[in-house]
C-alpha cells in the first residue's frame, strides 16, 4: 500500500521518526536539499547518491519559443532547477511558473509563480 509522508522533507521527518524501522537509505542525487540524518537523531540514515545533476545551456529553440510567447506555462520541480531557470531567463517576460513546492517558489522571488 502507498502511504503519503508529506509534501517535503520537513513534513516527512516526524512521520519517519514514528516508524519502527531504525535504518534508512536516503536515495537521491548528489545535490539534495534535505539531510534526514539531522532530522532523525534516533535512526541510522545513510545517504546513497544515485545520480549527478549538471547544468546545461538552454536550447536556443526553447529560449526563442519563450521570448515569442509560445510557451504558456513552465513546470519547475526542484529549487536547483528553479535557480538555473531564473538565471537563464533574467529580464525576460515569463508565462506562469508552476512550482512543485514552496521551496521551489522561494528561488523565484518576484516572478509569476504558483505552487
Amino acid at each position: 500500500a502507498v502511504q503519503e509522508f508529506g509534501p517535503d522533507a520537513a513534513a516527512m521527518a516526524p512521520r519517519l521518526a514514528e516508524l519502527a524501522h531504525t535504518t534508512f537509505w536516503h536515495v537521491a542525487g548528489e545535490r539534495r536539499r534535505a539531510d534526514f540524518s539531522q532530522s532523525l537523531p534516533d535512526k541510522e540514515v545513510a545517504f546513497l547518491p544515485v545520480y549527478r545533476m549538471r547544468p546545461l545551456a538552454p536550447a536556443s529553440g526553447a529560449m526563442e519559443a519563450l521570448r515569442e510567447g509560445r510557451i504558456t506555462a513552465v513546470l519547475l520541480y526542484s529549487p536547483y532547477t528553479a535557480r538555473l531557470f531564473r538565471e537563464a531567463t533574467q529580464g525576460m517576460a515569463l508565462p506562469p511558473l508552476l512550482c512543485l513546492s514552496a521551496a521551489v517558489a522561494e528561488e523565484l522571488p518576484g516572478l509569476p509563480c504558483r505552487i
